[in-house]
């Protein structure tokens, strides 16, 4: 099945050349509401109980020029959630008091960025690009007359879509916004049903032109193979935590850190470790056979200073 995803990343044809410097934004959910809906062959998409959910993650950048204030950049990279973890969708039955016709789940799904190119930034920090993602994780579960199909979301692709967008400073912060308001069309060769997601609301990330923010990304993971956990943006020679959990998300106080994770009922992988002097920490763990299948989410920490959370499956 072709299925398309909601897409975080720039794909622009360059007119122009700006010199960009690499910059990490983090996806904050407080800033980043959308909702869904669309239409089917058998009837309209609802969300079940409600449309609502937020986004959290990472978006790799280049802007330009250093230092701001900027008036170019390039999405180069997405690793970007829905909060919940489970999205539910139903198609009512149009005879009242009925059961829905259909239900729908999208689980766990992460988006990366396919392409890109620069986009102009002007005066006032608004810009236009054509955005298109890839789904690196995920399923779709479609329920519908006592069948059940469960389809892996990895690897597809969004259409190209103009999307608008703004780039400002705030309290030191440089903020990214994103306008989301996309057709996402999706087809079941096995029941027939085919149809629209739609997707409406603002994807809001954060960085600072003077600190780079804590940022954890994790390679691949295989049972039985070192894994390689990588953090970027810590206060040289503190010392530096990896966690993980197995829950799902969550709010977990640390006060032994001063943080607050993003994760259910963390826990320490690995041992602490001091970050060298150009902010960098990197973990080699092997992860365990019965992790096999399960999928994870890891946080780094420092005192006063959480990550943003990465999500992944262990093959």
């Amino acid at each position: 099945m072709a299925t398309h995803i909601l897409a975080f990343a720039a794909l622009a044809a360059p007119v122009f050349s700006q010199t960009l410097q690499p910059y990490d934004y983090v996806v904050q959910p407080q800033l980043s509401a959308a909702s869904f809906g669309g239409g089917t062959s058998i009837g309209p998409i609802q969300g079940n109980p409600d449309d609502q959910f937020r986004l959290g993650g990472l978006l790799a950048t280049q802007m330009g020029p250093p230092g701001g204030p900027f008036t170019a950049g390039e999405l180069l990279d997405a690793h970007a959630f829905t909060i919940p973890a489970t999205l539910y969708g139903r198609i009512p039955n149009p005879i009242p008091h009925l059961p829905p016709l259909a239900e729908i789940e999208i689980t766990d799904s992460v988006w990366n960025m396919i392409s890109s190119g620069q986009f102009a930034i002007d005066a006032s920090g608004d810009f236009t690009a054509t955005v298109t993602m890839m789904c690196t994780h995920g399923t779709l579960v479609l329920r519908y007359l006592g069948t059940t199909t469960v389809f892996n979301l990895a690897g597809a692709a969004s259409n190209a879509t103009a999307t608008a967008g703004r780039s400002y400073a705030q309290g030191g912060v440089q903020v990214l916004e994103l306008d989301l308001d996309m057709d996402l069309p999706f087809a079941d060769p096995i029941t027939g049903i085919s149809g629209t997601v739609h997707i409406d609301g603002t994807l809001g990330a954060t960085s600072s032109v003077l600190d780079a923010p804590l940022v954890l990304r994790v390679n691949p993971l295989s049972a039985g193979v070192p894994g390689l956990f990588s953090v970027t943006g810590a206060q040289p020679g503190a010392l530096t935590f990896l966690a993980y959990g197995l829950r799902g998300l969550g709010l977990t106080d640390v006060p032994q850190l001063g943080v607050t994770l993003g994760i259910q009922s963390p826990v320490q992988a690995g041992g602490a470790i001091r970050a060298l002097g150009n902010g960098t920490a990197t973990w080699s763990l092997t992860v365990p056979f019965p992790a096999q299948g399960r999928t994870m989410r890891f946080q780094a920490a420092q005192a006063g200073a959480a990550s943003n959370v990465w999500l992944t499956t262990v093959l």
